[in-house]
């Protein structure tokens, strides 16, 4: 009996020396990822990560439109790196690891990466330094860390902490990384993504945005950030995790977005349903961009807005402005706008770069009637309003730019302007049926998405080209206009659509459909063949 007990007691030992190892190894792996994640997020806007698998590699590799997002010179750049680490030496060391991919602003009006990537647990630092020496890439020493040069003269910046290794194409970045003091806020996005990740360990590659970071690495690219509708943006603190879907005829992304600050225009959205999209069906065949709102309700969305004000503490302003307006014109405001506006409101840029907003409304007859002893006459049917700033108070933060606009009401849609022409060529458009929902390649993108969100951005690359170059820093024209950059795409679509405080999301980089139809039949040769 006392040999049985012996010998349960020998295995009970055994096996919890075991469980021991075993779980201290993944919690040392987890410990890895986390650094490793935690390393490449520090002044990254956008992380783009998949797993160092040679099947996902081949199928990344193959996507052809992911290179035109990227941009020629990155894409070479970043295929002499994927080179030197393929190498047979290195290939082993880095295998089934988490590939972190990171996107820094450049003071010099650039955009540079890192790299992160953890040592699988059989290799260590020494075995890398030997590794690189037999491959012909030994490290020198520069600065407080390391450089390597490959082939074509490409140099590239080396710092291993903790058998994490980051590689970045500039100094500045590593130089950023070493003096970044802690921040929170890095821990609630790196906490944001880990939470995340358990949910869809299986897909392709992820993408991560730190809408926090965006405004540095924006104002890399162009110098109008804090101007219209791009102002939105700017100073944001949400998180987004999308996940890669797998395509040769689109670049799509779905997944989350979380909006953080409560002083947000987009907070206002986060909580409400998603509608079906429905103001588009006025807009101008010459539409290069807009920017929707659907709210539903309009009374639960006011309530909002009331409470918007408050955070901004713009309330009393707000209202204070709005009872002088009522009292001078013995009127109602919140009357006409709560008991008029319908589901959504948009604002809009047209080719020629003329701007552009409409709201839904239940009665356009009605609301023409109430505003007019606050507006005067131009031509009969485009008037303009006497009161500046009432779309900022009754709409917020998108409206803020209209402020004493030219009107025109057609049909339940009222639609305003900074100039009585835009409104007039608005009026020709509409009525000749020359609007935006009959182009082709417009009804071809909403085929690939839900018909239904509450925030929803749309640019068409096509239309907006002037205005983009016109916006952009010189160094990024190329990017812009070649037919291997962003030229390849005709529209680019980011919808958000309220879920419980957070958004469910998706983003769509669209071919023409004549570039589609062209994949279509190569894909459908290589299966014959």
């Amino acid at each position: 009996m006392k040999k049985i007990y012996f010998i349960l007691a020998t295995l009970v030992i055994l096996i919890s020396g075991m469980s021991y190892m075993y779980f201290s190894t993944l919690n040392k792996a987890g410990v890895q990822a986390d650094l490793s994640l935690e390393l490449v997020s520090k002044n990254a806007g956008f992380i783009f990560s998949f797993q160092n698998d040679k099947s996902v590699r081949n199928i990344l590799s193959g996507q052809a439109l992911l290179n035109n997002l990227v941009g020629e010179e990155k894409v070479v750049a970043l295929k002499g790196l994927q080179a030197a680490l393929q190498h047979k030496e290195l290939a082993p060391l880095f295998e089934g690891q988490d590939v972190y991919l990171g996107i820094y602003p450049s003071e010099q009006k650039r955009l540079d990466f890192m790299v992160a990537v953890q040592l699988s647990p059989e290799a260590n630092e020494k075995l890398l330094n030997e590794s690189l020496k037999r491959s012909g890439l030994a490290l020198k020493p520069y600065a407080t860390y390391q450089q390597v040069q490959l082939s074509g003269n490409q140099t590239y910046y080396v710092l291993i902490q903790q058998r994490v290794v980051l590689i970045a194409s500039a100094s500045s970045v590593i130089d950023k990384l070493i003096a970044s003091p802690k921040d929170n806020s890095e821990a609630d996005f790196i906490s944001f993504i880990q939470k995340s990740d358990r949910l869809g360990k299986n897909s392709l590659a992820n993408l991560y945005i730190n809408f926090k970071q965006l405004g540095s690495l924006m104002r890399s690219i162009t110098p109008y950030f804090n101007r219209a509708e791009l102002a939105l943006l700017n100073k944001q603190h949400a998180y987004a995790r999308l996940t890669y879907n797998f395509s040769k005829e689109k670049v799509f992304f779905s997944g989350e977005t979380k909006v953080l600050n409560s002083d947000s225009y987009f907070s206002l959205f986060a909580n409400l349903k998603p509608e079906k999209i429905e103001l588009d069906k006025v807009l101008p065949a010459n539409t290069a961009s807009y920017t929707l709102f659907a709210f539903g309700d309009y009374k639960t969305f006011h309530t909002g807005l009331q409470k918007w004000f408050a955070t901004k503490k713009e309330d009393k302003n707000v209202q204070g402005k709005i009872k002088a307006i009522n009292e001078k014109y013995r009127l109602n405001l919140d009357e006409v706008f709560l008991r008029y506006t319908s589901s959504q409101a948009i604002t809009v840029q047209l080719q020629n770069k003329q701007k552009l907003a409409a709201i839904k409304l239940n009665s356009g007859e009605k609301v023409e009637q109430l505003l007019l002893d606050l507006s005067e006459d131009y031509d009969g049917e485009i008037r303009e309003l006497t009161e500046p700033d009432l779309l900022y108070y009754y709409f917020g933060e998108p409206f803020k730019s209209f402020k004493k606009p030219y009107y025109l009401i057609i049909n339940n849609y009222i639609i305003f302007a900074a100039y009585p022409s835009s409104l007039l060529d608005f009026r020709n458009s509409y009525q000749n049926n020359n609007l935006l929902v009959l182009d082709k390649t417009y009804g071809q993108v909403y085929k690939q998405l839900p018909l239904s969100a509450n925030i929803l951005f749309y640019l068409n690359n096509r239309k907006a080209q002037n205005i983009i170059i016109n916006t952009i820093y010189p160094e990024y024209y190329n990017q812009f206009r070649s037919e291997n950059g962003l030229k390849a795409f005709d529209s680019f679509v980011y919808q958000l659509s309220g879920d419980q405080g957070t958004f469910q999301s998706n983003v769509l980089f669209s071919l023409p459909p004549a570039t589609t139809a062209t994949l279509r039949v190569e894909a459908d040769s290589l299966l014959v063949r």
